[in-house]
């Protein structure tokens, strides 16, 4: 795939949410090996995180007894919870960097250098990226707590089990709309990965970026959330199929399951990440923000 296939063309500026969606998706479609070969170890790396988080959490809770209260014990659990969150999550954001760095083609000057790749530009603004992924999951956890405490008042004052019916449509509704605030900010990495910009910055300007393209954001985040409900499902479907049962009783057959759904994610989530670095071009076309790149030329 040619660099320039990748850059969004200057005139595209003002774009509307139908606009965006069929650039979004036409660069998907045109470079979906490249942005699958960038999501892929990311992706499966993710996996090995969670199990390997979740089997440290079984330690602890072995070890742990109902009078036991050694506080070593309980901030280790809640360290390893964390982790198993924020690792994959400060992944996906590493990954975003190197989409965003195709998408708005923001090393094509220096392609010429054989030890760099798509995700060069990411490891050279790793703490600026981490910095983003750290507030960005602050914020959701927040969102969280946010959406624990109105459902536990909504609880009291309608009664348990009237709320139970509505658990789920409750959860899945207000995980939504914390995700979507939380995609506001999501700008700021392909902005801060342009360079002569802070974090706070980039984070300012990645807030404004998305006034007056809610539904788009809304829409990626649907196909998203919804490409990765399906793909979990046929994942799961097409192997309880595919494979006999003494394969599926093997010790191997659990790794096989996280690897294809590693692999499944990987092939469904470049959308959402790519519509990001569409907008944040959009947003620097319409400030005359140019990368630093474009400067040294």
């Amino acid at each position: 795939m040619e660099p320039n296939d990748l850059l969004l063309p200057q005139a595209e500026n003002s774009a509307g949410t139908h606009a965006l969606l069929t650039r979004t998706w036409r660069i998907y479609r045109d470079g979906y090996r490249h942005w699958f070969a960038i999501c892929a170890p990311t992706s499966v790396l993710a996996s090995l995180v969670v199990i390997v988080c979740d089997w440290k959490i079984r330690e602890f809770l072995q070890d742990m007894r109902p009078w036991d209260a050694r506080w070593q014990l309980w901030l280790g659990l809640i360290g390893f919870r964390l982790s198993e969150f924020f690792l994959p999550w400060l992944l996906g954001c590493f990954a975003f960097g190197a989409i965003a760095t195709g998408v708005s083609n923001l090393d094509h000057e220096q392609q010429d250098l054989w030890l760099r790749d798509s995700h060069q530009r990411s490891r050279e603004r790793f703490g600026a990226i981490f910095l983003i992924a750290l507030f960005t999951f602050g914020l959701l956890l927040a969102g969280v707590a946010g959406l624990f405490l109105v459902s536990f008042a909504a609880g009291k004052i309608f009664g348990l089990r009237r709320l139970i019916h509505w658990e789920y449509a409750i959860t899945y509704i207000g995980g939504l709309v914390i995700v979507t605030i939380v995609s506001w900010f999501g700008m700021a990495i392909p902005l801060v990965l342009r360079g002569e910009t802070t974090v706070r910055s980039a984070i300012t300007k990645s807030f404004a970026a998305h006034e007056g393209y809610e539904g788009y954001l809304f829409l990626l985040l649907l196909e998203s959330l919804g490409g990765s409900y399906v793909g979990w499902y046929a994942v799961h479907w097409i192997l309880s199929i595919a494979t006999p049962n003494t394969v599926r009783s093997s010790s191997w057959y659990g790794w096989l399951v996280v690897l294809v759904v590693a692999l499944a994610s990987a092939a469904v989530s470049p959308p959402f990440l790519i519509g990001l670095s569409v907008l944040a071009n959009e947003y620097c076309q319409k400030a005359d923000l140019v990368p630093d790149n474009a400067r040294a030329k």
